[in-house]
């Protein structure tokens, strides 16, 4: 089984991501921020993608791009979380219940959007 971020990764990213966000929201939620993170984490241990990446940096990925959108801490959140309850065992309810219902929405809305097919450009030449 792949590993995850040890500790001091975790610890690192997150450094660098409260850095990042604290710019644009002194007020954001750093500890619901961390919690998701540490979630995000755990649930995807063992999960790589196809480039032999631990899969956890795919959610770091898109909460960069967010912070780059300067979202709140519940988009924030949902950008860590938005993949746990489609790949792993966690359930939508785990997330009401450990983070909020609004998170837990955004998660929802997130998982039903992947299982949309939308047609590109490409498909009308």
């Amino acid at each position: 089984m792949a590993p995850q971020l040890s500790k001091q990764d975790i610890d690192s990213v997150y450094n660098d991501l409260k850095e990042k966000i604290r710019a644009y929201n002194p007020r954001a939620k750093m500890r619901l921020i961390k919690k998701a993170l540490q979630l995000a984490n755990d649930a995807h241990k063992g999960q790589t993608r196809e480039s032999g990446e631990l899969y956890v940096t795919h959610p770091l990925e898109v909460t960069k791009i967010l912070i780059s959108m300067k979202a709140d801490s519940s988009t924030l959140c949902a950008g860590l979380l938005h993949d746990v309850v489609e790949d792993t065992t966690i359930k939508i309810d785990y997330i009401k219940k450990e983070f909020s219902e609004e998170i837990a929405s955004l998660v929802e809305a997130v998982t039903k959007i992947d299982k949309i097919h939308f047609d590109s450009k490409e498909d009308y030449t």
